[in-house]
């Protein structure tokens, strides 16, 4: 008796723990990483560029070959800096992350890197 009672809890344990992990797909991880991308894109968007100097960029995103996805404007008066930095590096270690879970390719080439920023019609953009 004791053992068929040792038994069950360890069954039922083991179906509960089953039931715990991570049932996520690769559809609702990219509906996840979009989220906090979209959430970095407003706090840019926050922000009207008026003053190109008042703006600089940064490499956001991770290929699946390593480096950047591409550079995103940010605001450097405007916003606080700091945890905006953070959220990209957070968004771009999930992109690594979900890029090896995955098994994800991408085509390895290289992103040009900005050479500036200028303000257009209040939106920052990219210089290459």
């Amino acid at each position: 008796m004791f053992k068929l009672i040792n038994l069950f809890l360890i069954l039922a344990l083991s179906l509960i723990a089953c039931t715990e992990q991570n049932t996520s797909t690769q559809e609702t991880d990219h509906q996840e990483l979009s989220e906090k991308y979209q959430i970095i894109v407003e706090i840019v968007n926050s922000v009207a560029c008026t003053n190109a100097e008042d703006w600089t960029y940064t490499a956001i995103g991770a290929k699946a070959c390593g480096g950047p996805h591409g550079y995103i404007a940010y605001s450097l008066s405007g916003i606080d800096v700091a945890n905006f930095l953070n959220l990209v590096s957070e968004y771009t270690t999930a992109e690594h992350e979900f890029n090896i879970k995955w098994g994800i390719m991408s085509d390895c080439s290289l992103e040009p890197v900005p050479t500036d920023v200028i303000c257009d019609d209040g939106v920052a953009q990219l210089i290459y």
